[in-house]
C-alpha cells in the first residue's frame, strides 16, 4: 500500500495509501467511474486515473462496464485494512473537527519516547499536529498529556467505545491521509519485529 504512493516517473503523486484504501471501500459499495471516484476521494481526475492504473496493475481493481470494482484480492485487502486500522471522523475528538486513527490490539505508547517515535512518523508524512496515546484495557493512556486536555481525551475515548488495548492518534481531518500512512508504517514495523 505504501509503495503505491511513492514517486514513479514524474513528480510525487497527490494520492496516498489512505486514498487507495478509501477507494477500495467506496468501490466495494458500488461500481464507480473515475470522475465520481475522484470527487469522493477529493483528488483530481489525473491522480485518480494514475491511482486506478496502479491498483489495476497490482490486481486490486478491475474495469467493470463504465466503472471500476475491487477484485477478490482488493476486497480481501480492504477487509484486512479495516480490521487493523479504524478511521473515525465523528465528534469524539480532542482536536475540533478532527479525526481519529485507531489501531486495535496495538498496545499504546507507554512513555514519551514511544510517543515521539509515532510523532516522527507523522511529521515525516507531513502531519504536524496530533494527540498520541491509546487505551490499556479500555482506560485512556496518553503519556505527557496533563491538565484540561485530559478531560477532552477521556470523553473522546469513551465516545469511541474502545474496550481493549489500542493505539489512538487524534489529528486534524486535513492530516487524515498522512496519519493513515503513519499508521500503516507503525503496523509494518510491529509485524517485522
Amino acid at each position: 500500500m505504501l509503495e503505491m504512493a511513492r514517486p514513479r516517473k514524474g513528480g510525487t503523486p497527490t494520492f496516498t495509501a489512505y486514498h487507495a484504501a478509501r477507494a477500495l471501500n467506496l468501490l466495494e459499495g458500488e461500481r464507480l467511474g473515475r470522475q465520481r471516484l475522484a470527487r469522493s476521494l477529493g483528488l483530481g481526475e489525473a491522480s485518480t486515473r494514475t491511482l486506478l492504473e496502479i491498483m489495476g496493475e497490482l490486481g486490486l481493481v478491475e474495469k467493470a462496464g463504465r466503472g471500476f470494482q475491487p477484485t477478490s484480492r482488493g476486497r480481501e485487502l480492504a477487509k484486512t485494512l479495516s480490521r487493523v486500522i479504524r478511521v473515525h471522523t465523528g465528534t469524539a475528538n480532542p482536536i475540533p473537527g478532527g479525526a481519529a486513527i485507531i489501531l486495535p490490539n496495538i498496545d499504546p505508547p507507554e512513555d514519551l519516547t514511544s510517543v515521539y517515535k509515532i510523532r516522527d512518523y507523522l511529521v515525516e508524512e507531513g502531519c504536524k499536529v496530533a494527540v498520541i496515546g491509546g487505551t490499556q484495557q479500555g482506560r485512556p493512556v496518553f503519556p505527557g498529556v496533563e491538565g484540561p486536555p485530559v478531560t477532552y481525551i477521556v470523553e473522546a475515548v469513551e465516545d469511541l467505545g474502545i474496550t481493549g488495548s489500542s493505539t489512538i492518534i487524534f489529528v486534524p481531518r486535513t492530516c487524515l491521509p498522512q496519519a493513515y500512512n503513519a499508521a500503516l508504517r507503525i503496523i509494518v514495523e510491529r509485524l517485522c519485529k
